[in-house]
């Protein structure tokens, strides 16, 4: 696969921060969008990572954010979609402020984003790529605050939107659901004896004999950007290890 340039929200924590040291570590260009650096993704990327600070809820700063980016990178291939805002409220806490926060960060933002990077695009009509990363909570509901399962199912189907433009912007959109994805800073607590019946539990509701990780969606992002997946246009792609294949009652069932 020939290398890239790619933009990514939220690049520097969470799971974003470890796509980002993925796709550095395979010699691409990344520009990673967030509040706050990760000096050590500079040394892991050398000469090709670079940082632009953002706060992707000041919706009307977006243009000129990616402005200043497209001056230093006219020619950008991939734009990724992963930023998600972090504040949890259950239904009686959800206020007008989380309400708009995470609309803002992780379905709105998304949205002028991806306007700019299929309407800035090169002269040379190569193919470009926006993934989008939702949720298993765009699909089912979870017990993630109702704003959050709104904006993810929102972002599903902005992702339908944008794939339907495919033919006259040479662009493909595809957006990833993951369901139980264990971070790596997150393992040592869930392999944890302290943790044994969370455990059990999240892996007695899986279809396979691994947990997910952050690799399983750049593996996965890795091949919709190879060019050796073009004819996949407006797919939701699950990454939950079969779990919301099965009926919930039939996982209490097991113990």
């Amino acid at each position: 696969m020939s290398k890239k340039t790619i933009l990514i929200t939220g690049g520097c924590s969470g799971i974003g921060y470890e796509l980002s040291k993925f796709f550095l570590k395979k010699n691409n260009y990344l520009i990673a969008l967030d509040l706050n650096d990760q000096s050590d993704l500079k040394d892991i990327g050398k000469n090709k990572y670079f940082f632009f600070k953002c706060d992707l809820k000041k919706i009307r700063t977006i243009p000129s954010i990616y402005n200043q980016i497209n001056i230093k990178f006219p020619s950008i291939d991939v734009l990724i979609n992963n930023a998600r805002s972090s504040i949890k409220k259950d239904f009686i806490k959800e206020s007008f402020s989380s309400w708009s926060s995470n609309l803002n960060i992780n379905l709105t933002s998304h949205f002028f984003l991806s306007k700019e990077f299929i309407l800035k695009r090169n002269n040379n009509r190569k193919r470009r790529y926006i993934i989008n990363i939702s949720s298993i909570s765009g699909k089912l509901i979870t017990s993630q605050s109702p704003s959050y399962n709104v904006s993810k199912a929102g972002l599903i189907h902005m992702s339908n939107y944008f794939s339907t433009l495919g033919k006259k912007y040479n662009c493909n959109t595809n957006v990833i659901l993951p369901g139980l994805i264990i971070q790596k800073r997150h393992l040592d607590k869930f392999n944890s004896r302290e943790n044994k019946i969370f455990r059990s539990k999240a892996k007695a509701s899986l279809n396979v004999n691994n947990i997910g990780k952050e690799i399983d969606i750049g593996n996965m992002i890795n091949y919709l950007i190879s060019g050796k997946a073009d004819f996949i246009n407006g797919e939701k792609i699950i990454i939950d290890g079969g779990s919301s294949i099965s009926e919930q009652l039939d996982s209490l069932l097991k113990f």
